[in-house]
């Protein structure tokens, strides 16, 4: 089932609502969730990806970390490294989130809408098979969602963290350069061929 446009602008509405909660509870997350999709937008237009498949990716890029909405904050927070009990938490925020945003379609989700949440609980897989929750290699997972993956991580290099300092582009750059294999290499390939838009996305963590 394909989503008509009405359903696509109440998704959209859910999605600043979303975006509202984030802001209240973190603003670094919900500043990261912006930035996310913009990058995701930037490359998925280098991909050529038609309108519909640019919504998908821009919608899932920005509640991809819609489940740390259950994260409490001082773990977000937390300066050093996590203990494994920590880790463990955090790395369930993919699948709350997913669970989070498919109960407001009470069993009836579109095609789009699946993608979506598909996305969310999957952004963390990685291109060899590493990531998390459910170690899919390559195309196993969704294009959509590895999009979001790559542009996550980019975020993540690109943005001052309670921890760290952010990443110069040009180390963001050879970070990905020297863990390509964990990313799809068409989307690395594109990422890479628009380091100057890139560029250009300001992130305000002051």
């Amino acid at each position: 089932m394909m989503m008509q446009e009405v359903e696509m602008e109440m998704f959209n509405g859910l999605v600043r609502v979303f975006l509202r909660m984030m802001y209240e509870k973190n603003r670094l997350l919900y500043l990261h969730s912006v930035k996310t999709a913009r990058i995701a937008d930037i490359i998925s237009r280098g991909m050529n990806l038609d309108g519909r498949m640019r919504w998908m990716v821009v919608t899932s890029a920005k509640l991809h970390d819609v489940g740390k909405l259950m994260v409490p904050d001082d773990l977000l927070m937390k300066k050093g490294r996590y203990k494994p009990r920590e880790m463990t938490a955090m790395m369930v925020h993919p699948v709350c989130g997913a669970e989070i945003v498919s109960q407001y379609f009470n069993g009836n989700i579109s095609l789009e809408a699946g993608e979506v949440i598909f996305a969310i609980r999957h952004h963390h897989e990685r291109f060899d098979g590493s990531g998390y929750p459910s170690g899919l290699v390559g195309d196993n997972n969704s294009i959509v969602s590895q999009i979001v993956g790559l542009a996550d991580f980019w975020a993540a290099l690109t943005e001052r963290r309670p921890y760290r300092t952010p990443c110069s582009h040009d180390l963001a750059r050879r970070t990905i350069e020297e863990n390509r294999n964990l990313f799809h290499p068409g989307i690395v390939k594109t990422l890479l061929m628009n380091l100057d838009a890139l560029s250009m996305i300001q992130y305000d963590s002051d």
